[in-house]
């Protein structure tokens, strides 16, 4: 008796709980790529469009990389006429949306770059996702004139 209760109440907490999850497969990432490293700079920015297929807002927390040592997420901000990068906590992506990292907007600085990075290179990126998803990303290495182009 005590196993059916337990049983029926575990089946009703995961009828209320499992449609919340998300997968990896409700977001989807497009148009990712890296800027081509200037010489001698050990920094360089990654750019990407999220879409949430999903019914409900994800929340972007954080990347990772194995290919480089930080990266953060930014902004671009104007302060009394100048413009300046800010780094940002988390972005909101609403349902059924999308959310561009573009230059002059949000975008991943990544930072302590050891090497140079060269187009025809790609890097690797990890999402992290405030409800515990993640979403694997490769970006392809881009030279800063093919963003003009």
């Amino acid at each position: 008796m005590l196993v059916r209760r337990y049983s029926t109440l575990f089946t009703m907490l995961m009828s209320i709980f499992l449609p919340m999850t998300l997968s990896a497969m409700d977001i989807r990432v497009t148009d990712a790529y890296v800027r081509e490293t200037i010489p001698g700079a050990s920094n360089s920015v990654a750019y990407l469009k999220i879409d949430n297929e999903t019914k409900r807002q994800v929340i972007l927390v954080s990347v990772r990389s194995n290919d480089v040592p930080k990266v953060k997420i930014h902004t671009h901000v104007h302060h009394n006429g100048v413009m300046a990068m800010r780094p940002v906590k988390e972005v909101v992506i609403p349902a059924q949306s999308s959310f561009m990292f573009k230059p002059g907007g949000h975008h991943f600085m990544l930072m302590g770059l050891q090497k140079p990075l060269t187009s025809g290179e790609a890097v690797q990126f990890q999402l992290q996702f405030k409800d515990g998803t993640e979403v694997d990303v490769t970006a392809p290495v881009q030279s800063i004139a093919a963003e003009f182009e």
